[in-house]
C-alpha cells in the first residue's frame, strides 16, 4: 500500500513541475546620461585619431625599411681573397 502512495505522489509531482511558473530575469535598460554620452563621443574620437596615427606610423616604417635596404645593398662591397672566397666589408 505504501508503494502506491509513493508512486501516486511522484506522478503528481512530475505533472506539477510542468505547470510551475518560471522566473525570468528582466534586463534593465541602462540610464543614458549626458556625461556617459559625452564620454562615449570622446572615446570614439580618440580611437579614430589613434587609428590614423598608427596607420601613418606603419607607412613611415615601410618607407624607412625600404630605404634601409637600398642603402645596405648600395654600401656592401664584396672582395675576393686569394683563395677565392668572398668577404663582405
Amino acid at each position: 500500500m505504501e508503494n502506491k502512495y509513493i508512486i501516486i505522489a511522484a506522478i503528481i509531482s512530475v505533472i506539477g513541475t510542468f505547470f510551475e511558473p518560471v522566473m525570468k530575469k528582466k534586463h534593465k535598460e541602462p540610464i543614458e546620461s549626458v556625461i556617459t554620452h559625452d564620454a562615449e563621443l570622446c572615446i570614439d574620437s580618440l580611437r579614430y585619431v589613434n587609428d590614423s596615427l598608427i596607420e601613418a606610423l606603419r607607412m613611415e616604417n615601410r618607407v624607412l625599411v625600404e630605404l634601409n635596404n637600398r642603402l645596405r645593398n648600395k654600401n656592401t662591397k664584396s672582395y675576393r681573397t686569394k683563395n677565392g672566397k668572398k668577404v663582405h666589408r
